[in-house]
């Protein structure tokens, strides 16, 4: 019976693994993925900054880049008319404790390209996107 208990635990353990995983990993090696993180689904900074990048839709195809809103216990995918998901995983994976505010960049290999606590202008993060080795590969 001790065995049988070990290894359930154990089970339930792997598959909260791969469900954390599995939330970005889909995206990987196909988007680039700007997660605009706070504690607060009502935050100001977290709408503005997904106002800013609503109009740039052309910019973010192009650079293969997708936007999630994300918070404790789930993420919004997409601008205005975005597709709530039920996760604490990507908040819980990538959220510092220091800051309430937080944006991360994820590249296409699935690593953490940029973090920063406040505000970023679209063409401030394309430049920081067109300057690595992937992106400039892909506009030649």
């Amino acid at each position: 019976m001790h065995s049988s208990t070990s290894f359930l635990l154990l089970a339930l353990f792997f598959s909260g693994f791969c469900a954390q995983s599995q939330v970005l990993s889909t995206s990987q090696w196909k988007n680039r993925i700007l997660l605009v993180m706070s504690e607060n689904p009502n935050d100001p900074l977290v709408k503005q900054q997904a106002s800013l990048f609503s109009k740039d839709a052309e910019e973010m195809k192009e650079r293969k880049l997708v936007l999630l809103q994300v918070f404790p216990e789930f993420y919004l995918m997409g601008g205005e008319s975005a597709i709530r998901r039920a996760s604490a995983e990507v908040y819980f994976d990538y959220k510092s404790a220091k800051k309430s505010f937080e944006l991360v960049l994820i590249g296409l290999d699935g690593d953490e390209k940029m973090r920063r606590s406040e505000l970023i202008r679209p063409e401030d993060l394309y430049d920081i996107i067109d300057a690595m080795p992937m992106r400039r590969y892909e506009m030649n």
